[in-house]
């Protein structure tokens, strides 16, 4: 099945803008698993996610590979965006991205469904544009996907 090229430009884009993040937004991600747990101080685990992180961008595409990310970033990402009111609107904006693509490109997970209320979407067209706009492009293309 030849690929949509609609997917492919706001997947791109979705991807060259999580790729140009900088490491502080990054660790700011990783702090949001705060529980450390399964063996590992909080300290321990900020630097799993960190470099699960840097993992998923640099090695990855920005994909995450579920048998291998689940943990480590992701459940620092999925912590992160669900809570658009709380420090660095960069790493809410990103976090937001790095689901955003997974439901786009994957659409098993539906991150994003539960992260589409009235509040979600004011937050999401508060971040600075380059983050906004891409958010509201993905969101519209997986709402007209769904209606298909």
């Amino acid at each position: 099945m030849p690929e949509n090229p609609k997917t492919h430009s706001i997947a791109s884009s979705i991807t060259a803008l999580i790729a140009s993040t900088d490491d502080e937004v990054l660790r700011d991600i990783s702090r949001y698993d705060n529980h450390g747990g399964g063996g590992v101080t909080y300290e321990e685990a900020l630097e799993l996610h960190f470099k699960g992180l840097k993992d998923l961008i640099g090695r990855h595409n920005c994909r995450a590979d579920w048998s291998k990310h689940y943990w480590y970033p992701m459940e620092a990402v999925e912590l992160r965006a669900f809570v658009p009111d709380n420090g660095d609107n960069k790493s809410f904006a990103v976090a937001t991205l790095f689901l955003l693509l997974d439901d786009i490109e994957d659409g098993g997970r539906d991150h994003m469904e539960a992260r589409s209320s009235q509040r979600f979407l004011k937050s999401y067209q508060a971040l600075p544009s380059e983050y906004s706009k891409l958010i509201m492009d993905g969101l519209k293309y997986l709402n007209n996907k769904s209606s298909i």
